[in-house]
């Protein structure tokens, strides 16, 4: 039997599926989104019925969106319609409640679970190996463990996906691992043989594990690239999937981007500086004063010299990067990690870097992070209790997921937690003090958090400090809960603060201002470059 792949249209890919598949489809937002074959299973579905009752895997949401909300009706969110899908296990979804998938898990119209991507990667690469099942710390005395709610998004998900077990004397969470049949992906080239090259990608987000993890099952590989070319006319090294696994190819004719280059000239580097092709010329950043670029400068003085510096979503990715450049910093200066692959360089919004100094694969980056490789992870909060624990996954109707959040914070040597300390107000710097026009309709600090993404008491946390960050005061976390540590220039401790915090917090005897050059642009700078403006 032959293995060689076949060039063939996305209705043919489409076509081949069955119903009840396992699909498995790595992505991340509109990057490495296969949107031409996904649109071709939508078409088939809506013309035909079939393919239905899916199961549907992947570690990152995929739909068009540049750190926004995003555009519905794009992406994954092209299986929302009824009968399509039986389940979905996803690391994250979108941040608008409204997009379809959201609102079919809300509707109870499938089964829907949120469990940690590196665990789901995890599982990827354990059904590559034909492995039985996966033992993982990550997640336990969270909202992933099944005496939490087992990553259950709704009433009709009524059974766990993994179990609680002791395996030589230590706690454990136990998941078979899926079957996939189908695997759908996103690549830059492939040759005439159906070898498999990223190269015109910023990652590869565990591609070669999802296609084996098909391929080892008896299933299906598709391939959606931007060119086919001639057999031998790729690097070598550069191939990521040998064309023995794959299917199928398919020429790419529908981008998950709308707006195409405008969306990404959003950004502050050229594309190919994200890959490593090119590298983007220094920049001179000058910050506008803000809330979220005060935030984002008192974190970086929370890193020491030679750090390794994990950035979550949000606020971390989006001005971090920003504020450390406004500050003078060099390539030199931090050691940058986002979960998406890239060390070093430049993060920005979508999970890139600029002038990378490597791209991982994600199945590495996250054996480097659970095996304690962060020295200090700068991540968001949506919701923050007395104990410390935080809730970023789910909040009101909102559920963007987990993502990496989990295996990040469960293993990182310090933790720093960032945003504004009240939700709806109004704050401003002016002068070089914090101006609270508005307090905020609701406070980000909770009596009873939505869902338990960071359990701050939990036993197999390695964090030897926490720290909290909004842009009135920072906190630490203490044997008894939070310490206010620091109040920034202009802010009424009692009005600003306490007042809105509904539980008790310990100021410190030793309460210090925070550094008053955080609420001023730094000196001899350029024109000032606005922070991104974007949903933290």
């Amino acid at each position: 039997m032959s293995n060689r792949p076949v060039v063939m249209s996305a209705a043919e890919a489409a076509q081949r599926i069955p119903a009840g598949a396992g699909v498995a489809v790595p992505g991340n937002n509109f990057r490495m989104a296969p949107e031409t074959i996904l649109a071709a299973i939508e078409r088939r579905f809506l013309d035909t019925g079939s393919p239905g009752g899916m199961t549907l895997y992947y570690p990152m949401m995929i739909e068009a969106t540049r750190g926004t909300a995003g555009v519905p009706g794009t992406g994954l969110n092209r299986f929302a319609h009824a009968g399509l899908l039986r389940r979905v296990v996803g690391g994250s979804f979108s941040r608008a409640p409204g997009h379809e998938l959201n609102a079919a898990v809300h509707a109870d119209q499938l089964e829907a679970y949120n469990i940690p991507m590196g665990t789901l990667v995890g599982l990827f690469r354990a059904a590559a190996r034909r492995e039985e099942g996966m033992l993982t710390a990550t997640g336990l005395e969270t909202f992933v463990d099944p005496r939490h709610g087992g990553g259950r998004l709704n009433a009709r998900t009524t059974s766990d996906l993994a179990e609680n077990v002791t395996f030589r004397g230590q706690e454990q969470l136990y998941y078979p691992t899926p079957r996939i049949d189908v695997a759908i992906i996103r690549a830059s080239l492939a040759d005439e043989r159906g070898n498999v090259s990223f190269e015109n990608h910023a990652f590869t987000l565990g591609a070669l594990h999802t296609a084996l993890a098909a391929k080892n099952a008896g299933g299906q590989v598709f391939v959606e690239v931007d060119a086919i070319v001639a057999a031998g006319s790729l690097d070598p090294r550069k191939v990521v999937i040998p064309g023995h696994v794959v299917t199928g190819i398919i020429r790419a004719e529908l981008s998950a981007m709308p707006g195409g280059s405008d969306m990404v000239a959003a950004t502050h580097a050229p594309e190919w500086s994200f890959t490593g092709e090119r590298r983007a010329p220094a920049r001179r950043v000058a910050l506008e004063v803000t809330p979220r670029t005060v935030i984002a400068r008192r974190a970086l003085r929370a890193v020491p010299d030679g750090a390794v510096v994990n950035l979550g979503a949000g606020l971390p990715m989006y001005d971090i990067s920003v504020a450390a450049q406004g500050e003078g910093a060099t390539a030199d200066t931090y050691r940058f990690s986002i979960e998406q692959g890239p060390f070093g360089g430049w993060p920005e919004a979508g999970g890139v870097a600029a002038n990378p100094d490597a791209i991982l694969d994600i199945p590495d980056v996250f054996d480097y992070y659970t095996g304690g490789g962060i020295d200090v992870s700068i991540l968001s909060f949506a919701e923050i209790d007395a104990d410390g624990s935080v809730n970023v996954s789910r909040f009101g109707k909102m559920m963007p997921g987990c993502g990496g959040f989990v295996d990040i914070t469960q293993n990182a040597r310090h933790l720093v937690f960032c945003g504004v300390l009240a939700a709806g107000g109004e704050v401003v710097i002016e002068d070089g003090r914090v101006v609270v026009r508005k307090p905020g309709k609701f406070s980000k600090f909770v009596t009873r958090l939505q869902q338990l993404t960071f359990n701050a008491l939990a036993k197999r946390n390695r964090a030897e400090s926490i720290t909290y960050i909004t842009e009135r005061a920072v906190f630490m976390r203490g044997p008894a809960g939070l310490i206010m540590t620091e109040i920034a220039p202009g802010v009424d401790l009692q009005r600003d603060v306490l007042d809105q915090i509904p539980f008790p917090v310990t100021v410190s005897p030793n309460l210090m201002q925070m550094d008053p050059a955080l609420f001023r642009a730094p000196a001899s700078s350029p024109a000032p470059v606005s922070a991104p403006t974007l949903t933290s």
